[in-house]
């Protein structure tokens, strides 16, 4: 009876080690699929809060389209020299001041000849905002006082990011007052496609 218990026993130890044999890599496998699945989980919600993020940006992004026009206005890409010039003109005609002359330095236009125009311009204390470039400009008009300095505020008020370098009064031959604005209109240098 002993060696009969003793061969249940051996074959039930056995019975138990080829279970466990057998079942080790299953279970191995249950588990690692569990953990990719905890890890898919994880980055589903991670995404879901990036779509969730996005979708807040699209929202503020079409709210301020309106003002990426304005900063395009103050900050263009190229020099827009013919605007600036515009500007220029109505500020003259707005203040009721007369433009004598008009004149730029550099300007760079589209072709093959690339002109170099990104040298800083300071004066003084003053200078362009740093990764910009900037046109120089020369305004020469008559009036009376309260109208230059009429022309001179607006300007100096000009939605384009100006930066009015020198300013003289005096007057012509023909005794009519008269100044001269200096100035350095800025852009960005990174001209849209």
């Amino acid at each position: 009876m002993f060696g009969a218990s003793l061969w249940v026993i051996m074959t039930l130890l056995l019975m138990i080690v080829m279970v466990v044999t057998a079942l080790k890599p299953t279970l191995t496998t249950i588990a690692d699929l569990w953990g990719q699945i905890e890890q898919r989980r994880d980055t589903i919600k991670k995404l879901d809060l990036k779509i969730t993020d996005m979708q807040t940006v699209s929202g503020i992004l079409s709210k301020q389209q309106g003002n990426f026009e304005l900063l395009n206005e103050a900050l263009p890409g190229g020099p827009e020299w013919e605007t600036l010039a515009g500007y220029l003109e109505d500020s003259a005609s707005n203040s009721g001041a007369k433009i004598i002359s008009m004149s730029w330095g550099v300007i760079p236009v589209s072709g093959n000849i690339p002109v170099k125009t990104d040298e800083p311009v300071k004066n003084n204390a003053t200078s362009i905002p740093e990764g910009t470039k900037a046109i120089t400009f020369k305004i020469v008009c008559g009036g009376e006082y309260p109208q230059i300095r009429e022309m001179a505020r607006r300007i100096e008020n000009l939605r384009r990011l100006s930066i009015i370098t020198g300013f003289s009064i005096g007057r012509n031959q023909e005794g009519l007052l008269t100044t001269t604005i200096d100035g350095v209109a800025v852009y960005s240098g990174e001209v849209a496609p």
